[in-house]
């Protein structure tokens, strides 16, 4: 690769080299405007010529594999953030139902499973360890949205 490199930065030079010595020896008038304008073309065709032997198909394979590599990250990160968020809604959830329990004077450890709707996760079932409590029932049914279907007591 460096190679190419100085291999292109010399040929660039040596053609640079060769116009300023052409540029020199021709007399002043129309010759010298028509030489200084082929020999920026040469410059030119200097500069851009490795560009024309680039094969583009390797860096559009490589395009390729870099959006599907770059849509499956994004889907990884997806479904981590889902989890994440389902994680702290279960945590967050049983945290507040322990605490609406001991209020109540009970104790218990719920175990709360979430379910999507839209694309959004909301506390869908809980499993208590505890004899069923109505008032309890009731709150999570009022606050939290799950129906007594969706509650079960194993007390």
């Amino acid at each position: 690769m460096m190679d190419g490199i100085r291999q292109w930065l010399l040929g660039i030079l040596a053609a640079a080299m060769g116009l300023s010595l052409l540029y020199a020896l021709l007399p002043k008038g129309a010759v010298r405007a028509a030489a200084k304008a082929t020999g920026g073309l040469i410059l030119l065709l200097a500069v851009l010529g490795p560009a024309a032997g680039l094969d583009l198909s390797d860096l559009a394979v490589r395009y390729e594999d870099l959006s599907r590599d770059m849509e499956q990250q994004a889907e990884t990160y997806r479904r981590e953030g889902q989890a994440q968020l389902e994680l702290g809604i279960r945590q967050r959830t049983a945290a507040y139902i322990s605490e609406k329990a001991a209020q109540l004077g009970l104790s218990c450890h719920p175990r709360v499973e979430v379910t999507w709707r839209d694309g959004v996760p909301y506390p869908g079932s809980v499993t208590l360890d505890m004899a069923e409590n109505r008032a309890l029932s009731a709150i999570l049914e009022e606050d939290l949205g799950i129906p007594p279907s969706e509650q079960h007591w194993l007390g």
